[in-house]
């Protein structure tokens, strides 16, 4: 059996292949858009969420649900709508569960917000 035997080159293209290896910092993560953008839109439809027969219950804890994710100040909203809604940039529909409003009427200007907490509130010009 013959010895192994290393040339110079050889071992000096190891040597080099493992300083350039990985760096110790962390790569940079493209930045998400740091605030939503307001959009602006118009109610399409409002359609108020009934509760299943016998589950006043279960209404009462939509509407916890809902105000405190709409950060109300009571515990309790009167009530919770599917507000249907289209977007003017793109076109887009959406549709959002919000306390009922006595503002919230089919072509009535709004502004929306997207994000973890989507809101949405009324625009001083309406239809």
């Amino acid at each position: 059996m013959r010895p192994l035997r290393l040339t110079p080159y050889p071992l000096l293209a190891l040597l080099l292949a493992g300083c350039g290896g990985a760096t110790t910092e962390p790569a940079e993560i493209p930045a998400l858009a740091a605030e939503p953008t307001l959009e602006s839109g118009f109610i399409l439809g409002v359609r108020p969420l009934a509760p299943a027969p016998g589950s006043a219950a279960q209404l009462r804890l939509v509407s916890q649900v809902v105000g405190a994710a709409r950060g109300a100040g009571t515990p309790e909203a009167p009530g919770a709508v599917e507000v249907t809604i289209r977007l003017e940039r793109g076109g887009r529909d959406i549709a959002l569960i919000e306390p009922a409003g006595a503002w919230m009427r089919p072509g009535q200007r709004v502004r929306f917000t997207p994000g973890a907490r989507p809101a949405l509130a009324q625009m001083a010009s309406g239809a």
